[in-house]
């Protein structure tokens, strides 16, 4: 939430395909899925940025006047122990992120940050579209991308 800016910025996802296009070839049997993935995540992303732009900036507004903090931590509080009717948005919320962070793992195995072996990355993009899949659910939901427009985009 600190960082909304940045998470929600077009060109963060851009910057993410391009990088990926410039992958020293991607020694891995599941390239092309997982950026079969990746441009459905960016399409899933255009289709819902105003919506989920739109549920942050007035969540920051809310956690900011009632808790003194806009971060993940006073959200999830609220969202568990405060208000169990915010858990839907808490799900909604972790499975994009956590999309997002799928997203980036392979620039930091490329980049020798981090080790991604055969094993964890079939896991790796069988997650990602798992956590991306499970937002795409909640945001349809939460009426924050139009079902016709989403499925238009993805089958771009």
């Amino acid at each position: 939430m600190n960082h909304n800016h940045e998470i929600f910025n077009a060109i963060s996802k851009a910057l993410v395909i391009d990088y990926c296009r410039s992958f020293s070839p991607l020694k891995r049997g599941t390239n092309q899925s997982y950026l079969s993935i990746l441009k459905m995540h960016c399409s899933v992303w255009q289709e819902s940025q105003p919506g989920v732009q739109e549920l942050v900036t007035g969540g920051k507004n809310s956690l900011l006047q009632f808790n003194k903090q806009a971060n993940y931590q006073a959200f999830y509080t609220n969202a568990t122990e405060k208000m169990p009717s915010l858990q839907p948005v808490l799900e909604m919320v972790n499975a994009y992120l956590l999309a997002d962070i799928y997203a980036f793992l392979p620039i930091l195995d490329e980049e020798g940050s981090i080790s991604i072996s055969s094993r964890n990355w079939e896991a790796l993009t069988a997650n990602y579209h798992q956590a991306l899949e499970q937002f795409i659910v909640l945001a349809k939901e939460a009426h924050l991308v139009s079902t016709a427009k989403l499925e238009e985009a993805l089958a771009i």
